[in-house]
């Protein structure tokens, strides 16, 4: 998620809630961009990763815990490219489109999820200029416990996916449906990942889009 966001015009102070942290590789990226000083909450199920996120910026206020649409305990799939990640387990396509045996699941881990709306209302945040999810095809399911918040958000960034690339995954079509019902329309892809050879039971061509992604802005 390496993006530009000037066509954000994001204003001074903006709020920015970042759900799937990781060690905060995203934030390092846009951080700068943002004028002013910036309130940022960064969200991750792995507890590893959300401290070294913390370690990494200070001024960020991180919170360990997994998103959805209820309060439950799942079981998260850790791999050793811990980006990679996911409540959902890998499909065999995302090992032939990414090409390492880094993406390799290596353990497992007990996480408990929040809905976000909850979570924000804990934090006493109310509006949000900038929500971004890279939740590795979980997306819907912590927009679902969002419902409050995304009528109080200017800006969405989300990664998206147009083939299974974990195990009932959402797909953009679906996640584009829910977001124009939601009030947003699409702006843009960015970071766009493509196809990088022929794989067999797969029916699209050598350089089409895989996965990416994509920014939605209220209408």
């Amino acid at each position: 998620m390496n993006m530009d966001l000037s066509a954000l015009n994001l204003p001074a102070n903006p709020v920015v809630i970042d759900c799937g942290c990781n060690e905060g590789q995203w934030l390092s990226h846009v951080k700068p961009q943002l004028k002013g000083r910036p309130k940022i909450v960064a969200i991750d199920m792995l507890y590893e990763e959300a401290k070294c996120c913390q370690l990494n910026h200070s001024d960020v206020l991180v919170v360990n815990t997994a998103l959805s649409d209820c309060y439950e305990p799942l079981v998260a799939r850790r791999h050793k490219c811990s980006q990679s990640s996911s409540i959902l387990k890998m499909t065999e396509l995302h090992n032939k489109v990414w090409g390492s045996p880094t993406h390799k699941p290596v353990n497992t881990e007990r996480v408990y999820t929040t809905p976000l709306d909850r979570l924000m209302e804990r934090l006493m945040i109310g509006h949000v200029d900038l929500l971004k999810l890279d939740l590795q095809g979980y997306e819907l399911k912590a927009l679902k416990g969002a419902s409050y918040i995304l009528t109080q958000t200017d800006h969405v960034i989300s990664e998206v996916s147009w083939a299974e690339l974990y195990e009932e995954q959402v797909l953009f079509p679906e996640l584009d449906e829910f977001m124009q019902k939601a009030g947003f329309v699409w702006r843009q892809f960015y970071d766009p990942r493509y196809l990088p050879a022929e794989i067999d039971g797969f029916i699209w061509k050598r350089g089409q889009m895989v996965c990416g992604d994509a920014w939605w802005s209220r209408k």
